[in-house]
């Protein structure tokens, strides 16, 4: 969706754009959204911790932008904005960080 239809509705440019690696912030579950009916709902669809690429924005009911990551573990997840952080800027400032040395997710 483009700008212009996202200012329309009063939605900003929104925090990531595509391209952006970004990581899981929580488990992401099936809530009924993801398109594969042989997952069920609550099922984890990508762990906490899972490092993505941004592939497309969209938005959701006209008000909430939605990004659609594919995670390296294969699964292409539509993701509200509290759901992710940057990967690359991670640590430096609060939320989730990523370790280098350990290749895991820790909290501040």
């Amino acid at each position: 969706m483009g700008e212009t239809t996202r200012e329309a509705l009063g939605i900003g440019p929104g925090r990531y754009a595509i391209g952006d690696r970004v990581l899981a912030t929580r488990p992401l579950r099936q809530d009924g959204t993801f398109p594969d009916p042989r997952v069920p709902v609550g099922q984890v669809l990508v762990p906490e911790g899972t490092p993505g690429q941004v592939v497309d924005v969209g938005v959701y009911l006209n008000e909430h932008l939605v990004y659609a990551v594919a995670f390296d573990s294969g699964r292409l997840v539509g993701c509200l904005e509290r759901e992710l952080a940057d990967l690359w800027s991670a640590g430096s400032g609060g939320g989730t960080e990523l370790t280098a040395e350990a290749g895991e997710v820790a909290s501040p």
